[in-house]
């Protein structure tokens, strides 16, 4: 019942998380395999695999319950899945156990809102009688209401709260040493109403009496809703734990009270009380860390066989100093541990098997002196010893924990893993495979072994535990990763002459301790320069002053704190800007020791270890839980890489320190120093890490320093301007003076020490930058200048004539085909022109700046080509490598503006070697030469003009200029061939005048003219009206027959006028003819009507 209702849950949380087509249950199968373990087969309806997936990490995925689940139904979970465990091992469970196990699943099952399995459960377990309770043999807590016995309780009454105890569920002697507190938390789930001033006591019990407590706790209960106690700080006493010789059963005791001690509720979780000197490796993390307690090199043993160890050394190295690390010689290192080999040999150690399974029973540790002066131990026990005399000595060791066995692990170079201990040990194997590590098989110091050399001691463990895989391998343990966690050895014990017992206690030394970080080479800020108003303008104009920029508004989610502590944050700037890496831990990947001793987050660790852990391993905490760092971080780096892509500017930054100040009512936190950085990833993906983008560097934020100017009048000038260190800024000298500003100026506000890592929208900053460094060097530029100094004034461009170039010679010298105006373009812009290039889409634009970047390139000029997007540089681009040139381009957009890429362009171009045909250079040359010449005089033949100042390019301009409804009239050749201008000038000023002229007569009736008929224009020839014109103009040309009209005034008889009129009719006369009849004498008329008549002849004859 419980699968069929988990099973459509857990498919819908863990669908999207399997691989393509298959089943969520390949998730746990990788798991296991990339573990170690595994076999059989994995189903999504086995229960076993469900309650893992929802208890359990699932690699990258994380918790993907953690959203899905409430805390209360996990718990169930946990407790469900170690029920089943223990009836896969035949385990037997009493009627309260069954009702409880039940029960917890009829709960888990409504949490998830499965009600149909639920109410399935629910008659089930009324057919359950929950009698014979037996506290010690449940696998969870078993709450009570009255307590006959200290391991026994009745069922829980209705109304009454109901408690959990999550704890550890072996306890030791070393746990007690270490301060390692018991319990995880307590979850008390109150049924009924409201209970203040609760008491919770809490005890660990055994036959023996308290191990542990009591310890109280004053609560406030909330109705119908569960209580979580954390960090209840329960430590177990060690004097209690050392008088323990033998494993007993014991139980965690939890009693709720009211105010007035009455008892309301109780529970007892059962746990196992190990002997003083026993070590189980339950549960795994933490008995692993627990290990390094077991390592004493406080003993006297040790110092004893130390002397030996100095004494071998002298004999084989000619040096009788035991001296660690410090000469930094790896063969050195190996000197010390075959001292050391050879002297624990040298006892006569006899063998003694180990258990089967460490987390059964686990195992009696003996100490050094049990192992060195009782001659007698087990892999773990002679590894143990071996590890407290390299300690002593100065060498750094790992203790190899397997199924079944242990062998060592000794740093040959002053060195320690990641943590105290660890499962994944495939790092630790790596280090062995670079020689970091060298291993010894510990048992071969003892007696059976002993003509085993020192050298098949090392490669022993090697060869059988590490070449076919490492699946038997269980953990690894750093000793000197646990002293910085305080772990430290057990008190050793001995016995004097007297009889005596004499305790000496592990005195570790100062620590790992840091000294305050000072910058070094600071250098003041340099004074600033008076900017002109117009530049100021511009450099305001690139910064976002709005409150929508998180550089003015920063809130917490707008990026992820990083918890370095305020004095390291100096040396965090620097280290970025030093070029270091440093790795970004989730928040919640603590020591396992650290998190039983409540601090679960590494912004609780103390300051001192967060900045030891900054300065030694290069690391920090990032606000990121484990569950969610992959995912975080990830998409992160992705949104940083597609802006880089799309801008060609990087976003990600980080930023430190915090300036909390309050706007018109409105409570603000604003960064002030930024540095861009990269995030990537390492260790397969696993991990990720920050480093300085190389082309950035530590800057103030400009928008902060503008808003406060503007907005408040406050000007910090040792922000706009800070002083320099070796590194970047001084942070802790911009801070302090950032805090005398406020505090001059009266304003509460108030500076954190603090960094986050974010996306922020700060861009332009380089352009910004570019400005203010650089304005100066740019006025310099004619038009910059006109800009700066005279904007509302008419530019005049100091070179005011074209250059005197040939633009067919630049056109044979320019790679990509051009036009008249293309090539004036180019040899303008060559020539020092200030002009704008405009065209639409397709004119040639690109073709152009290819062309000018060529020919400026060949002429010793650097030109820089600037585009709004990617796209148009890429097509330029293009186009200089189509023709030869992209080698001799340096691409600053996007990710080729990094220092190495700009660096590897520069490298290509130096190197560049470029052969050359210089006979076929030549020939070509001729040939466009030749091909020029031919066009030049194609050319000089088009526009050559003819006889009436006319050329063919002309003529046909003027043709397609002309209305093409209009029917052309043909032009007579002998009129262009024999005509001059002016007389095609006169023939064409008579056709402009002729519309005039050639409209259609209408004369009156009247008019002599009036018999002509009215034809509409449709119904007229052409052809026949000019041809009718020609004829009248002969024939007027006959009529005239040279005699002018006005000599027909001078007839004033009618023999007169009809010797005209025959004269007229006859052929030409002579000129003598002529002339004799102007000759002849006029007299008066003597009638002036008829002279009168005569004149008026020719105007008639004309009308």
């Amino acid at each position: 019942m419980l699968a069929r209702g988990l099973s459509p849950f857990v498919t819908k949380v863990l669908a999207p998380l399997a691989p393509a087509g298959g089943d969520w249950a390949e998730l746990l199968r990788k798991k296991d395999s990339t573990n170690g373990r595994g076999g059989g087969e994995y189903r999504s309806t086995d229960l076993a695999l469900m309650l893992r997936a929802m208890t359990e990490r699932l690699g990258d995925a994380g918790y993907p319950f953690i959203r899905n689940l409430p805390r209360q139904a996990e718990i169930y979970a946990k407790e469900l899945r170690e029920v089943r465990n223990k009836w896969a091992h035949t385990g037997q469970f009493s009627a309260a156990e069954a009702y409880r196990a039940i029960d917890s699943a009829e709960l888990l099952l409504r949490t998830i809102g499965v009600t149909e399995q639920a109410e399935q459960l629910a008659e089930l377990k009324a057919t359950v009688s929950p009698l014979e309770v037996k506290t010690r043999q449940e696998p969870q807590s078993e709450p009570v209401v009255t307590p006959p016995q200290p391991t026994t309780s009745p069922p829980p009454k209705l109304g009454t709260p109901r408690i959990d105890i999550a704890a550890i569920p072996d306890l030791s002697y070393a746990m007690a040493h270490c301060r390692i507190p018991v319990i995880d938390h307590i979850t008390i789930d109150n049924t009924g109403g409201d209970l203040f001033g609760g008491i919770v006591e809490i005890d660990v019990v055994s036959a023996e009496g308290s191990h542990g407590g009591p310890r109280e706790i004053h609560v406030d209960l909330a109705p119908s809703r569960p209580t979580i106690l954390r960090d209840v700080d329960l430590k177990l006493d060690p004097a209690s734990m050392l008088a323990v010789d033998e494993q007993r059963p014991g139980d965690i005791r939890v009693v709720l009270r009211d105010a007035t001690g009455g008892v309301i509720s109780e529970a007892a979780k059962p746990v196992n009380i190990l002997a003083a000197k026993q070590w189980k490796a339950s549960p795994p993390q933490l008995a692993l860390e627990m290990l390094a307690a077991y390592v004493q090199p406080n003993s006297n043993a040790v110092e004893a066989i130390l002397t030996d160890v100095s004494d071998r050394l002298l004999g084989s190295t000619g040096n009788s100093a035991i001296d660690g690390y410090q000469s930094e010689n790896p063969e050195r290192v190996d000197a010390i541990a075959q001292a050391v080999f050879e002297a624990m040999r040298a006892k006569d150690i006899r063998y003694a098997e180990p258990p089967a399974s460490w987390g059964d029973n686990g195992q009696k540790v003996r100490t050094p002196a049990e192992v060195l002066d009782g001659r007698l131990g087990t892999c773990l026990d002679t590894t143990l010893t071996m590890a407290a005399i390299l300690e002593q000595a100065g060498i750094n060791s790992t203790i190899w924990v397997l199924r079944g066995h242990a062998f060592l692990g000794y740093w040959r170079a002053d060195s320690a893993l990641g943590t105290v201990s660890t499962t994944e040990v495939i790092d630790a194997v790596n280090q062995v495979d670079l020689g970091t590590i060298g291993l010894i098989e510990t048992t071969m110091v003892t007696q059976s072994t002993e003509t085993t050399t020192f050298d098949e001691a090392r490669r022993s463990p090697r060869v059988r535990y590490l070449t076919d895989g490492i699946d038997d391998v269980i953990g690894v343990t750093d000793i000197r990763q646990a002293r910085s966690a305080r772990i430290y050895p057990l008190p050793s014990r001995a016995v004097d002459p007297q009889g005596n017992v004499v305790v000496t206690q592990y005195q570790p030394g100062a620590g790992p301790t840091i000294a305050p970080y000072v910058a070094t080479d600071t250098k003041p800020a340099a004074e600033a320069s008076d900017i002109p108003a117009r530049v100021t303008q511009w450099k305001n104009a690139l910064l976002d002053l709005s409150l929508r920029n998180r550089l003015i508004n920063f809130t917490d989610r707008a990026g992820f704190r990083i918890e370095v502590p305020g004095p390291a944050l100096a040396r965090f700037e620097d280290a970025i800007n030093a070029g270091d890496n440093i790795t970004l831990l989730p928040s919640d990947a603590v020591k396992s020791v650290d998190g039983a001793r409540g601090i679960h987050f590494g912004r609780d660790l103390p300051e001192q270890d967060r900045e030891l852990l900054l300065a030694d391993r290069h690391s920090a905490y990032i606000d990121v839980t484990d569950a969610a760092y992959q995912t975080k971080l990830r998409h992160l780096a992705y949104k940083a890489k597609t802006i880089v892509e799309e801008t060609g500017a990087n976003n990600l930054y980080l930023a430190f320190g915090m300036l909390s100040w309050r706007l018109n009512d409105r409570d603000l936190r604003s960064p002030l120093i930024l540095i861009p950085v990269a995030l990537k990833t390492s260790n397969r993906g696993q991990s990720y890490v920050l480093t300085i983008d190389e082309a950035g560097a530590s800057t103030p934020n400009y928008c902060l320093v503008e808003k406060l100017r503007t907005a408040l009048g406050l000007e910090i000038p040792a922000l706009a301007n800070p002083a320099e260190d070796a590194s970047g800024i001084d942070l802790a000298g911009t801070f302090a003076a950032v805090r005398r500003a406020i505090v001059e100026a009266g304003l509460s506000f108030r500076v954190e020490d603090s960094v986050h890592l974010s996306i922020l929208q700060f861009a332009k900053f380089p352009l910004w930058k570019d400005l203010d460094d650089s304005w100066q060097q740019l006025s310099r530029n004619s038009l910059v200048k006109h800009l700066i100094e005279t904007p509302k004034n008419q530019f005049v461009d100091p070179k005011t004539e074209s250059p005197g170039v040939d633009l067919d010679d630049l056109n044979a010298s320019v790679p990509v085909p051009a036009d008249s105006s293309q090539l004036r373009a180019v040899a303008d812009a060559v020539g020092g022109r200030t002009f704008v290039l405009e065209g639409p889409p397709g004119t040639g634009k690109s073709q152009t700046i290819t062309n000018l970047l060529a020919h400026a390139m060949a002429a010793g000029r650097r030109v820089l080509f600037v585009a709004e997007k990617r796209a148009a540089l890429d097509v330029v681009k293009k186009r200089l490598e189509s023709v030869g040139l992209g080698e001799l381009s340096l691409d600053l957009h996007d990710k080729s503006a990094r220092p190495s890429a700009v660096r590897a362009q520069i490298k290509q171009a130096l190197e560049l070697r470029v052969s050359h045909d210089q006979d076929l250079l030549r020939t070509k040359l001729q040939a466009v030469e030749a091909s020029r010449r031919t066009l030049a005089r194609y050319a000089e033949r088009l526009h050559e003009e003819n006889s009436v100042g006319h050329s063919l390019y002309a003529a046909r301009s003027r043709e397609l200029a002309a209305d093409p409804d209009v029917t052309p009239l043909e032009v007579p050749k002998t009129l262009v061939a024999s005509g001059g201008p002016e007389t095609f000038d006169t023939v064409a000023q008579m056709m402009r005048g002729l519309p005039e002229k050639t409209d259609l007569a209408r004369p009156r009736r009247e008019h002599a003219w009036g018999f002509i008929d009215s034809v509409p224009p449709s119904g007229l020839d052409a052809a026949k009206i000019h041809a009718a014109a020609v004829e009248f103009d002969a024939a007027l040309a006959d009529v005239q027959s040279g005699i002018e009209w006005e000599q027909l005034a001078r007839a004033e008889t009618a023999t007169a006028i009809d010797a005209w009129a025959r004269a007229t009719a006859e052929p030409r006369f002579s000129l003598d003819a002529v002339d004799a009849l102007h000759a002849a004498p006029a007299r008066p008329s003597s009638t002036p009507s008829r002279a009168n008549a005569l004149k008026s002849l020719p105007h008639n004859t004309n009308g």
